[in-house]
């Protein structure tokens, strides 16, 4: 459609929610399809409460996208205030000493950012990361005003599998606790508590509203992800980490990136640097190889695994700008670049193997995507495969 969007249902192992962006959509309607999605995807989410708290928990998990699987209310319901200059953030356990998981790390760099999150109408925040076991406090600082975690295991890679569950308790007192089995269930946590925090503007407070309670809180489905295309239409870098921040308000946890395509080849190559020397839309429009890895690593410390998409043998028209030798004259003329279907052909697979060596190192995971396409002068009609590798795979 014009609006470029699908959501489809992929049956491998389980049912995988999908959302497809065209670029051509404008900024506007791609933030409220972020928004929105969430809420269709968890309509049907059930809040059970303990007790005679219904309206409360109802309210606490309004404010909380996607709607969160459990709340239960632990006290009668009242308004919290929440010190922005007092709060401080504490990982309880596993950081201390000298070499630290690399959970460790994410963490960190995710409480500054929660901080202005939490408090972003106070220009005088700082976050103060509290990475060794029983640090002490900063004189005058209210204990009760602290984030603590418990995760327990802050080296666990982000993958597929990776458990994103998590429980969130706020106390009467504003103390905010998130346990979490992985570093990826308490960046989850933390997003969930600065949807919770509000700020009155009449008073100029923030505010956690009807505490105490707990969340429990886990997805419903492993792959929650987000195609973007900038073969078709080049996403600068500010831009793409703009749409992954986005993505980690609504715990999205993949990036599926579509690099190669007719149109373009904008993605970096050490063995065939003319691919997109020759193959972009212009000699600005590509990326380099640390920008991939920046790209990737920021994904990374929000919980979004990035997924590159490198079509072969069909779409890849944008090739022939450096090598037409590759390609069938008349077929190039009159269909979409093809590149030889017998995959077993010498030229064939060196240019297959070799246009990707080394291509998925810094990705979390890859995807090579052998797109079906029919030429007149073929034998017949190219087999279609998806193969996905691990960062430790050189193609």
């Amino acid at each position: 459609s014009d609006l470029g969007l699908s959501i489809s249902a992929k049956k491998q192992q389980q049912n995988l929610p999908y959302l497809y962006v065209q670029n051509s959509m404008s900024p506007a309607l791609s933030c409220m399809l972020f928004w929105l999605l969430p809420a269709l995807l968890d309509s049907t989410r059930a809040i059970r409460p303990s007790h005679d708290g219904e309206a409360s928990a109802e309210a606490v998990a309004a404010g909380i996208w996607p709607k969160p699987t459990h709340v239960e209310m632990l006290g009668q319901p009242e308004d919290v205030v929440i010190q922005a200059k007092g709060h401080s953030f504490k990982i309880k356990t596993g950081c201390e000493g000298g070499t630290k998981p690399t959970g460790c790390d994410v963490l960190s760099t995710a409480f500054t950012r929660y901080s202005a999150y939490f408090f972003p109408h106070d220009v005088a925040v700082e976050s103060t990361s509290f990475l060794e076991l029983g640090a002490a406090t900063e004189s005058g600082q209210k204990q009760s005003q602290v984030t603590e975690l418990e995760v327990e295991d802050l080296g666990a890679e982000l993958t597929l599998d990776a458990d994103e569950s998590y429980a969130l308790e706020v106390s009467r007192e504003g103390r905010a606790t998130i346990s979490a089995k992985t570093t990826w269930g308490a960046l989850r946590g933390l997003e969930s508590l600065s949807q919770a925090i509000v700020f009155d503007f009449d008073k100029e407070q923030y505010l956690i509203r009807n505490a105490p309670f707990r969340i429990e809180d886990a997805p419903r489905f492993k792959h929650r992800g987000l195609l973007i295309d900038t073969a078709r239409h080049f996403i600068t870098v500010p831009r793409l980490k703009k749409l992954i921040s986005a993505m980690s308000f609504a715990k999205f946890n993949v990036l599926h990136w579509h690099g190669t395509e007719d149109e373009s080849f904008s993605m970096p190559s050490k063995l065939h640097p003319e691919l997109a020397a020759k193959g972009a839309w212009s000699s600005g429009e590509r990326y380099t190889w640390h920008e991939v890895q920046d790209i990737v690593e920021f994904a990374r410390h929000r919980g979004i695994r990035v997924i590159p998409e490198f079509d072969m043998p069909g779409h890849v028209s944008s090739w022939s700008h450096s090598h037409p030798e590759l390609f069938d004259e008349h077929c190039l003329q009159t269909q979409r670049g093809v590149l030889p279907s017998n995959p077993t052909t010498p030229l064939s697979t060196s240019w297959k193997s070799s246009s990707l060596s080394g291509q998925a190192v810094f990705f979390l995971t890859a995807s090579c995507i052998w797109a079906a396409t029919k030429c007149p002068k073929s034998a017949g009609r190219v087999w279609v495969a998806m193969l996905a590798l691990s960062s430790r795979t050189l193609w």
